[in-house]
């Protein structure tokens, strides 16, 4: 049997679409899950029944320190982790400017990052990360949609600069 080939997900802990996304993903890929919120136990005991490995989070060291910090460790821990072991996909299903930012600190992982539009991301998000957020899209190799009118969105948005 051929070795499954390997995705990082960076997500929110225990989100619903990202957790039925994850699901799908662990037939054919190894999975790994990165968060910045801290994830509850029942979502832990979750992804070790699906084979779904979790990166721990800083949350608790971080929790009353400023956010650039946390953000530093976070990247570090990250790119110590894909130094490690090789992710033919990284995908970042919440689009918010820390997740974009921390992926793109990474060398030489922009030509396999995905986002991943669930709707709240784009419809929800203040227009101040979204203008951070159009510098970081331009580095991304590729942007999956819930829906065509999200799509159409986000093209009206970032100017067509999804693949």
């Amino acid at each position: 049997m051929a070795e499954k080939r390997t995705c990082l997900i960076l997500c929110p802990a225990d989100n619903v679409w990202s957790n039925n996304f994850m699901t799908l993903l662990t037939a054919k890929y190894d999975v790994t899950c990165f968060s910045l919120e801290p994830e509850k136990e029942s979502y832990k005991k979750k992804c070790a029944d699906l084979g779904i490995k979790l990166v721990p989070n800083a949350d608790l060291a971080f929790r009353r320190k400023n956010v650039f910090y946390k953000i530093r460790f976070e990247a570090k821990i990250l790119m110590k982790l894909i130094r490690l072991r090789h992710f033919d996909v990284i995908n970042i299903q919440y689009v918010d400017p820390v997740y974009t930012f921390i992926c793109l600190l990474i060398p030489g992982n922009k030509r396999k990052t995905v986002i991943s539009y669930w709707g709240s991301d784009l419809y929800h998000t203040p227009y101040k990360h979204m203008r951070l957020i159009r510098h970081q899209i331009n580095h991304i190799k590729m942007a999956t949609f819930d829906n065509v009118d999200l799509m159409n969105e986000y093209n009206r948005f970032y100017k067509g600069n999804s693949t």
